[in-house]
């Protein structure tokens, strides 16, 4: 896949004062092979994926709002943060409702839930936002601010082992015993949360040089759950930081910026 800039079409900011909060958009959806998990790289997974919920979730907000836009006006996502409560399986059907409770300036807020055919499936956690498209200068200075990364990754002839080409390095992935693979190198769900941990170590260690804060090492140790039917997602993932050199009031100042970054 090749990114060749941006090419926004032109579009006019709605006016948000016309979107009073109680307006709804709805959306029934029964769940078909396609909407599986196992189309995710979730092998043998074949209940409802959560980046399907995700595109779900969106469609109810813009039809919430959609008849208080004007030709040539339109909206786009800012926000979503979701809670997958549980798996539903292909043939069921699912109904989603996206709720305004708030809205000013260039932003909307929305509660958005689904339901299937026996109790809530999902909730927005905790709420959703979409906001007037950027204008045509936001979108060159976005352009111009890009950092662009690349992975290659290419198929073994060990089944379910993955070899990955970042710049100078090679990271071999397996899937997970469980799911058919070898199991012997790190999974997919590890390589996240070492990318997640990471963070958290490179950001809190950033914090402290930037605020001047004496920092002689900083660790995180995380743990996430998921349930073996459904490993597409995750239940909970708990990060747990050491941080040898500041106070305890400095190391708690250190990771809560972690955690709103």
């Amino acid at each position: 896949m090749k990114f060749h800039g941006f090419n926004w079409p032109a579009l006019r900011v709605a006016c948000v004062r016309s979107i009073g909060a109680g307006q709804e958009g709805r959306l029934e959806q029964v769940v078909r092979p396609e909407h599986g998990a196992d189309r995710f790289q979730n092998a043998g997974v074949t209940v409802l994926a959560t980046p399907v919920l995700c595109h779900w979730f969106e469609s109810a907000a813009v039809r919430a709002i959609a008849e208080q836009l004007e030709p040539g006006e339109a909206s786009v996502g800012t926000r979503l943060s979701i809670e997958h409560l549980k798996a539903t399986p292909v043939g069921m059907q699912v109904r989603v409702t996206a709720r305004v409770v708030g809205a000013g300036g260039r932003r909307v807020t929305f509660e958005v839930s689904a339901v299937d055919d026996v109790e809530l499936v999902a909730r927005s956690s905790p709420r959703c936002n979409r906001s007037a498209p950027p204008t045509s200068r936001e979108v060159r200075m976005s352009a111009d601010d890009l950092v662009v990364n690349r992975v290659h990754s290419a198929s073994t002839a060990t089944p379910g082992r993955a070899v990955n080409q970042v710049r100078d390095h090679q990271l071999v992935i397996d899937e997970p015993t469980h799911l058919g693979g070898p199991g012997e190198q790190i999974t997919p769900a590890e390589a996240f949360l070492a990318g997640v941990s990471a963070c958290g170590v490179l950001l809190v260690q950033s914090r402290a040089r930037d605020s001047g804060v004496r920092l002689d090492r900083v660790e995180a140790d995380i743990e996430a759950v998921r349930h073996r039917r459904d490993t597409s997602v995750f239940q909970r993932i708990e990060i747990r930081f050491r941080l040898s050199g500041p106070t305890q009031g400095e190391a708690i100042d250190l990771v809560d910026h972690y955690k709103t970054h």
